[in-house]
């Protein structure tokens, strides 16, 4: 078991989040959301490091490709079965 966490700055969220193109992808509702994880997932993630699940940071900036192959590699590289 392990947890993927995409890092990306929130520039470069909100500018694709915007580029999806849904109702609810405007200014507003994209902070709250940010809120939300800064209150919410940032300490579940500490939680959980803390339990001893890994938590496998990817730099999501990539091109989706690279992405994917960072979390590939570094998912073998604790041992997990893809």
């Amino acid at each position: 078991t392990a947890v993927v966490h995409l890092n990306l700055d929130i520039k470069s969220a909100k500018h694709r989040l915007v580029d999806r193109g849904r109702m609810d992808d405007h200014e507003p509702a994209i902070s709250e959301r940010f809120k939300e994880y800064e209150l919410t997932i940032k300490p579940i993630l500490k939680t959980l490091k803390e339990d001893g699940i890994p938590i496998i940071d990817i730099h999501a900036e990539q091109t989706e490709q690279q992405v994917h192959d960072e979390i590939v590699k570094k998912l073998l590289a604790i041992g997990q079965e893809i």
